[in-house]
């Protein structure tokens, strides 16, 4: 859908850093082409290094293929990485990819003989992430020289590659597409072979869609590569034809796990399709580049798993000392998405999988991770934590048998390592807890692999689920919206609100109460340099619930651009920030008439990547006419009605196994809007780009929906707003996952 960050100017400066990471493109000098279009020269080739942090982090690791892996020097300034390209080889590009600890000015050398070098580069203002420079020259021997550090720590790569002369062209580069269907205009079939990753095509919300590559003559070819958006094929099939009328299947895929597809497949024809049977999400399906080649293949190199590290010495308190924490279950204080989760701290992989706390600058600044290890006579005599580049600068390891009292075992302060290390004075418990308490970095925490050696561990199994609350609706809470003004035991004002490019101006001015019902009104009137006002108000601080059954009567003006809403927010907003608050849409409209959205946002699918869905409303109904509008929220399930009729749903497992966190144990309170344009209309009326197209008056808003609003037309209205709930709702379910301490 879009970035669903329309919060207060409480959040505005997390939910700016948010639209810019996920709507702004990269900034190239020019197009980028694949990688693959080249060999990479120091492709698993013999690397030298000046040091190396530690033996997991040695040179080889640059130049195995595997962007999980990196070498990492020691701590100090003019460290240098050296690649043998076995013979004396031409070049015109290398790729450095950057760990967080980076240099920020270095050299590029060359040697024949690995004793005279040549500087044929020097680098002074790098930022880190990506390098991608072209530099053309020739010699057996390349070497990265460390000029200046930009951390405290020593500089570190996850890979060092080195382009050559291409073995294989892109064919479907630049050529002529097809597509059953588009989003949009920005997200044409022409996005999708422009050989760049920052454009894609992204077809319409249904199955079967597909896109078709015209490489202008019968080509033979033997590899096609997928660049997938999140929103891509579980199933598809790979088709070719001569003529574009008759196909004939060439491979199906039908267990695509999204990100990038390498086909090792062989065939011949002008014209290549990709042929969609079942989404993976419940939006399109999305490709950022298809690629087709000839010629010769360099095979995509997987990562492998690293076995956990054992102890260099046991201490005495058990017989045999290993490992307890090692697949047991773990809990945390959230957790960024599905593919960060507590279990990836203690499934044994140093390398390739992790935890992660929520990641934006603007999260909580406390997390913990605990591990149950099934009994309270389970002995701990070390403790080996092994941080990614998030590390906690200061943290406690404690112990508890009831996972409420927790008793320190060592206080860290001021660490300053990735790798921690501690044999302990032997203790027993069954509950053993990071708690953290200070980010080494602006970002969250994160752990590769919590490791807790002793011996006498149970079997333990995670906490049963959440049964569904039972007993009978009944109203707890009602705004009927009488008198003549706003209650604000309710209510407030929320004015200063910017994000998604909207263009109005919230201001009290625009919200009424009168006759029965709240009117928001839109205008045609300049305030604070947006063209229109409008208004927003919110029961944060006045008004908050766990479950129930939530339900709003309103009517909505009808005009592309007009994009009204009746929402939710976690109330713990200002202590875990958006999305780990949670965010419960229970009706969203972007101005057209015949239907609605709703959506869950949190940790690892928000966005784009939200839980939700649109619905159309029966034949001959319309949003401007009065509808009531629902959910049913409970701890294992949220379901949403128009008009009593059940719209869309998703059950609490369905959203932890396909989105990420449940989020939805925490009391919220209720959001009603009017914006105007914006982000999420835009993406459906197509007013984007400069000049805007025609028809088109404001980013995301029709020139017939400001004459709609100069008329006097731009008016949402809501009868009232209730609240419902069965009788178990006071005990307000919080799993240990989701308590704060």
């Amino acid at each position: 859908m879009f970035l669903n960050g329309r919060f207060s100017a409480r959040a505005g400066s997390r939910l700016a850093l948010l639209a810019c990471l996920l709507l702004s493109p990269m900034l190239f000098l020019s197009k980028p082409q694949s990688t693959f279009a080249a060999t990479n020269l120091a492709l698993g080739k013999t690397a030298l290094a000046s040091s190396s942090e530690n033996a997991a982090t040695a040179a080889n690791f640059a130049v195995d293929g595997n962007v999980d892996t990196r070498w990492s020097s020691s701590f100090a300034d003019g460290q240098w990485l050296r690649v043998d390209l076995g013979s004396v080889q031409s070049f015109n590009r290398i790729v450095l990819r950057w760990e967080a600890a980076y240099a920020t000015s270095y050299r590029i050398q060359i040697s024949n003989d690995a004793a005279t070098w040549t500087t044929i580069q020097t680098i002074t203002n790098s930022d880190g992430n990506l390098d991608d420079l072209s530099i053309s020259g020739t010699g057996r021997y390349l070497r990265v020289e460390g000029i200046t550090r930009a951390t405290a720590y020593g500089i570190s790569l996850f890979e060092f590659e080195v382009y050559g002369a291409a073995n294989s062209s892109n064919l479907a580069l630049n050529t002529i597409t097809l597509a059953s269907s588009s989003e949009n205009m920005a997200t044409a079939a022409n996005f999708a072979v422009d050989g760049n990753v920052d454009t894609r095509w992204s077809s319409s919300f249904a199955d079967g869609q597909w896109l078709r590559v015209d490489l202008g003559s019968v080509q033979s070819f033997n590899r096609i590569v997928l660049r997938w958006e999140a929103a891509y094929a579980s199933s598809y099939r790979i088709q070719s034809s001569n003529d574009a009328a008759t196909w004939t299947t060439i491979q199906t895929i039908s267990n695509s796990d999204g990100n990038l597809d390498d086909l090792s497949i062989t065939g011949t024809g002008r014209y290549l399709r990709v042929e969609g049977i079942t989404r993976a999400t419940q939006y399109g399906i999305s490709l950022f580049e298809v690629e087709v080649y000839s010629g010769s293949i360099q095979p995509t190199v997987q990562p492998t798993a690293q076995p956990t590290a054992q102890p260099t010495s046991i201490p005495n308190s058990c017989p045999t000392s290993s490992n307890i924490a090692l697949n047991k279950p773990a809990y945390a204080w959230f957790y960024e998405s599905k593919t960060s989760t507590p279990a990836q701290a203690v499934d044994g992989n140093a390398t390739t999988t992790r935890w992660s706390h929520l990641w934006y600058p603007s999260g909580p600044a406390n997390a913990w991770l605990y591990v149950d290890l099934g009994s309270t006579n389970a002995t701990i005599n070390r403790v080996r934590i092994l941080w990614e580049a998030a590390y906690a600068a200061d943290y406690q390891i404690q112990i508890s048998n009831d996972r409420s009292n927790w008793t320190n075992l060592r206080s860290v302060v001021g660490n300053t390592q990735t790798s921690n290390d501690y044999n302990l004075t032997p203790v027993t418990g069954r509950y053993l807890r990071i708690n953290m308490t200070k980010k080494a970095t602006e970002y969250g925490y994160s752990i590769w692999e919590l490791e807790v050696y002793g011996c006498n561990a149970g079997n333990p199994s995670y906490d049963p689920a959440p049964a569904p609350l039972t007993g009978s609706y009944s109203r707890v809470w009602v705004e009927n919206f009488d008198g003549n003004s706003l209650n604000m035991s309710n209510w407030a004002y929320d004015n200063d609100v910017h994000v998604n490019g909207e263009q109005q101006q919230y201001t009290s001015n625009n919200v009424a109460v009168s006759g029965g019902t709240l009117k928001i009104t839109a205008r045609k009137e300049t305030a604070n340099g947006y063209p229109f006002t409008s208004g927003r108000i919110f029961g944060l601080g006045r008004q908050s619930f766990l479950y129930g059954k939530m339900v709003a009567r309103m009517k909505m003006p009808v005009g592309e651009g007009y994009w009204p809403a009746f929402w939710m927010m976690g109330a713990n907003i200002n202590e875990v920030g958006w999305p780990g608050n949670g965010e419960l849409d229970i009706m969203e409209n972007i101005g057209y008439g015949n239907w609605t959205s709703g959506a869950l946002h949190g940790p690892g699918y928000w966005g784009a990547g939200s839980a939700g869905g649109l619905v159309n409303l029966p034949a001959g109904q319309t949003t401007g006419d009065w509808h009531t509008y629902a959910v049913e929220w409970d701890p294992t399930f949220i379901k949403w009605f128009v008009d009593d009729r059940e719209i869309l749903s998703f059950t609490r497992a369905q959203i932890i196994a396909d989105y990420g966190q449940w989020t939805y144990d925490n009391p919220k309170f209720f959001i009603l809007n009017l914006a105007l344009g914006g982000e999420y209309p835009a993406g459906y009326n197509g007013c984007t780009g400069n000049p805007l197209p025609a028809g088109c008056a404001y980013f995301g808003l029709k020139q017939s929906t400001v004459d709609s609003i100069v008329a006097g037309n731009g008016l949402l209205e809501v009868d009232y707003v209730e609240v419902w709930q069965k009788p178990a709702s006071a005990a307000q379910y919080l799993p240990l996952a989701q308590q704060s301490k």
